[in-house]
């Protein structure tokens, strides 16, 4: 049959719009093909068994390694026990050990005699420092000064300490402290004379 208005049918597919489809519509009609096509090509492809020798030759390789991770197994868990008893017999052992001890009695020192003399030393710088009127004027003096009075005021809380509870160590420790910033002290005054 021939078509009898084949202009009119051209003019109107020249009128058709023309569409261009998104990529990604022929990507997934691309990966449909190949997926259809890798499943025929799969389903051709021949069926082999290998000989039981293959087997065999295959299986020998991995019993090495199956015989070694059995080994170190073995090893591991005899330590392990090697150790434990170890342990529990070096545990039951400390109960036999006698503990012995002795205590003596800790010597006595008299201390008062040493901070004494410092304290006449101390009492005679002071009375020298008296004579300089002019050191009264300047600042650094005076708070030389004050620092010294009061260590002397520390000074005297730790002898009362001393007759309330004794020698006890961390006041000779205090006193001794004390003293030789009472030192310190009297060497920056006499730097002004």
């Amino acid at each position: 049959m021939r078509e009898k208005k084949t202009h009119t049918l051209l003019k109107a597919i020249q009128e058709l719009p023309n569409y261009v489809p998104p990529s990604a519509v022929w990507e997934q009609i691309e990966v449909q093909l190949e997926e259809t096509a890798l499943h025929k090509a799969i389903a051709q492809l021949p069926v082999h068994q290998p000989p039981s020798t293959v087997w065999r030759q295959i299986e020998k390789r991995l019993s090495p390694l199956h015989s070694i991770n059995k080994k170190a197994a073995i090893a591991a868990s005899l330590v392990l026990m090697a150790s434990a008893g170890i342990w529990y017999l070096s545990k039951q052992d400390t109960n036999n050990i006698t503990k012995v001890y002795t205590t003596e009695p800790g010597k006595t020192i008299d201390f008062e005699s040493d901070w004494l003399d410092d304290e006449l030393a101390f009492e005679r710088a002071k009375q020298k420092f008296a004579q300089y009127v002019f050191l009264e004027e300047q600042v650094e003096y005076k708070v030389l000064v004050e620092e010294l009075e009061e260590l002397e005021t520390a000074k005297a809380s730790v002898e009362a300490a001393f007759k309330r509870y004794g020698k006890q160590p961390h006041l000779v420790v205090r006193m001794k402290n004390i003293s030789l910033r009472q030192s310190e002290v009297l060497k920056k005054m006499v730097a002004f004379i």
